[in-house]
């Protein structure tokens, strides 16, 4: 809800910034230029479009395999080289998942070829937080 609710304030500040005529692109220091304008409302569209996607997915396809190609989208869209992309974004979603589904023992979707069908995972019946 939190990555919603940010995204729409970024969309809303695009908006507001695209009424004004943008400044001619500038180079920064790195030899990057730098987009104003209708740039910023798509990337914040894409965000909300991608967390939306990761919810609907995650439960049939997994953690690992949702979570990186939201990731891997991402990195695309920044300009970074698609096998980089693609490396770094499995790196990552596995430590991701190593940290909270091993470490922390949070339950994350497995996905795709367990036996649980690649449902979310069930609270334990010993952990129910009703206090009646």
């Amino acid at each position: 809800m939190l990555f919603i609710f940010f995204s729409l304030i970024v969309i809303l500040e695009g908006r507001r910034k695209s009424k004004t005529p943008p400044p001619p692109a500038e180079d920064d220091e790195g030899g990057n230029v730098t987009l104003i304008g209708e740039e910023n409302y798509f990337n914040a569209v894409l965000v909300i479009i991608l967390i939306a996607a990761f919810i609907a997915l995650a439960g049939r396809l997994g953690f690992i395999i949702t979570g990186g190609g939201v990731l891997f989208i991402l990195m695309w869209k920044l300009h970074v080289k698609p096998l980089k992309s693609l490396i770094i974004s499995a790196v990552v979603m596995c430590m991701i998942y190593s940290v909270f589904s091993k470490g922390l023992r949070v339950p994350l979707p497995h996905g795709l070829g367990f036996p649980d069908g690649g449902r979310w995972p069930q609270v334990p019946a010993g952990c129910s937080h009703n206090r009646s």
